[in-house]
């Protein structure tokens, strides 16, 4: 299921990152000798602004997916994963644990 919704969100940022191109960049491709980089300075600058913008969002999204399925995997299952060892760690999360076997561990 997450696989999928990821190539749901990969196409959408294909389908925008092909819109941007069309707007922006296709009407100087290929260049024409009497283009002049006053005519498309904005234009590129505009598409890499947005472009960038686009790929924050996507990481971002998949960072989220990636963090709930991480904590929701940790709730419903008590199975630790990378991502949340990574998230502990990132947050500053102390696990303790008893040293004596014999004795039962804190959740």
């Amino acid at each position: 299921m997450l696989a999928v919704a990821i190539e749901r969100l990969e196409a959408e940022l294909d389908a925008y990152l092909q819109e941007l191109y069309e707007d922006f960049l296709a009407p100087f491709i290929p260049a024409k000798p009497e283009d002049q980089p006053q005519q498309f300075q904005h234009k590129v600058k505009a598409y890499c602004v947005l472009a960038h913008a686009a790929f924050e969002e996507f990481i971002e999204t998949l960072s989220m997916w990636v963090m709930e399925s991480a904590i929701d995997t940790w709730m419903n299952q008590r199975r630790p994963t990378d991502p949340l060892l990574a998230l502990c760690m990132f947050y500053g999360v102390r696990i303790s644990a008893v040293e004596a076997e014999s004795e039962m561990q804190d959740h």
